[in-house]
């Protein structure tokens, strides 16, 4: 009989196989030597993890797809698990008609969404969200007589970007987690030629990369990046705007006349690097704030 003492354990390899030598100790105390063969752990290691996941997924798909449907009459997303989102709305309102929304987190307004006479509007904004959070697009308080259009051109969406297993409690200087940002202008601004907009409201900064005083993202990782910004004219105003990398222009971005504009873009960013949203024309055009417009980006993944 084998007792399990084992006392070291040393690697040998072969050209044909991968073992592992074990030293054991018998009944009566003589030395013996077993030899395990270990070449295919790998594969039975990477088969495990492989099932674990599907049968895990596979499980939590009837779960998440329930609570999402449960809410889906009332317009509202409930969050299932802790994690990194992306959350998107475009809205659409009928002609001759504005239309005035916010996203809204529990019970506290977010960015802003408008859209005007047949025309759209739209939001994209990185939130890091907690299980049980409820996240919904809402028809502001103080507009009366608005009217949304629907035939499928307004939506509102949400995915995961990174599940957390910790707490996702956010802290501005946080470097460790995934680089993302979400911040809004609060106030109407008439801008200069060639200024840089400061979005100055910050909703989310993980990774600390941006920087609402200078209004310039400083890119803290190499990697593939998401990059949104929406942008909302004055009435009877029209508003240019470019999207900057470093000092190069990447792409544009217009409105006129009291409504709204949306670019986004996926760019490989090299850690250092900086994007920015900067006026393109000379002043007398004024951009609205109340959260209507906004700048965000997040790693997809690093290069």
């Amino acid at each position: 009989m084998l007792m399990s003492c084992v006392q070291s354990i040393t690697s040998q390899e072969t050209r044909q196989n991968s073992t592992v030598e074990v030293p054991l100790l018998d009944n009566q105390q003589m030395p013996l030597v077993v030899l395990f063969d270990t070449t295919q752990l790998n594969q039975v290691l990477k088969n495990y993890i492989i099932k674990t996941v599907e049968e895990t997924t596979d499980q939590r798909i009837p779960i998440i797809k329930k609570t999402v449907i449960e809410d889906i009459g009332y317009g509202v997303f409930t969050v299932s698990r802790n994690g990194l989102y992306f959350v998107s709305s475009t809205v659409m309102a009928n002609r001759g008609k504005y239309l005035h929304c916010h996203l809204w987190k529990n019970n506290q307004s977010d960015v802003g969404i408008f859209g005007t006479d047949f025309s759209t509007g739209t939001l994209n904004t990185v939130m890091a969200l907690k299980k049980g959070d409820r996240i919904y697009a809402k028809h502001d308080d103080n507009k009366a007589d608005e009217q949304m259009y629907g035939n499928h051109w307004s939506m509102f969406s949400a995915y995961l970007i990174k599940n957390s297993i910790k707490d996702i409690g956010y802290e501005p200087g946080r470097i460790h987690e995934r680089p993302a940002f979400t911040a809004s202008m609060r106030t109407d601004s008439t801008l200069h030629s060639n200024e840089i907009i400061k979005f100055d409201q910050v909703w989310l900064n993980m990774g600390n990369g941006y920087n609402p005083t200078t209004g310039v993202f400083t890119v803290p990782r190499n990697g593939l990046y998401f990059v949104s910004s929406t942008v909302m004219s004055t009435v009877r105003h029209n508003l240019h705007c470019l999207l900057w990398k470093n000092n190069q222009i990447t792409l544009g971005l217009f409105r006129l006349n009291y409504s709204s504009g949306t670019l986004h873009s996926a760019m490989p960013l090299k850690k250092g690097k900086i994007i920015y949203i900067k006026h393109d024309r000379g002043a007398e055009e004024t951009m609205l704030g109340r959260h209507y417009s906004m700048f965000s980006a997040y790693l997809i993944n690093e290069q």
